[in-house]
């Protein structure tokens, strides 16, 4: 693992939770967690850039809004001040969790990284996409696939 986690608490304002994102620029995800260091939520980073961006220049998105589910997503981000009121549930994996587990949670929930957490649900690292990509390439000894061909074939 080469990219360290982003983790926030629930209660951090909005500005905290940009300037945390900024300092890991590698994670796509933040993790969101309690008091305790449990993880709680996380929050995209695209849905953090978002929210900002709609608080900044809210004309921009206007003309996105065509149906009342639209409508209610707006006004929840219009409203939005902390971690807790723009994260989503929680999805991670643990260290013994497989490439194709960690893979299928990603896909699943369309997300380009994930927290890592231990048996008590604190967070430990983070993986990405890519990283866990290129993890499984090597391992499954596939990287020749991903090379150049060789001259003359």
């Amino acid at each position: 693992m080469t990219v360290e986690p982003i983790v926030v608490r629930a209660e951090d304002d909005l500005q905290h939770v940009a300037e945390a994102a900024a300092s890991h620029p590698g994670a796509r995800i933040i993790s969101v967690v309690d008091a305790g260091g449990r993880l709680v939520g996380i929050i995209p980073v695209r849905v953090l850039v978002n929210s900002i961006f709609l608080k900044i220049v809210p004309e921009e998105f206007l003309g996105e809004i065509t149906d009342y589910e639209q409508t209610l997503t707006y006004a929840r981000h219009m409203g939005a001040r902390t971690a807790n009121d723009i994260m989503i549930e929680p999805v991670s994996v643990h260290m013994d969790d497989t490439c194709r587990d960690a893979f299928e949670r990603m896909h699943r929930s369309k997300l380009n990284g994930l927290p890592i957490t231990d048996d008590e649900n604190r967070v430990i690292g983070y993986v990405d996409q890519l990283e866990l990509l290129l993890v499984w390439v090597h391992a499954s000894g596939l990287q020749p696939l991903l090379g150049r061909e060789p001259e003359g074939s």
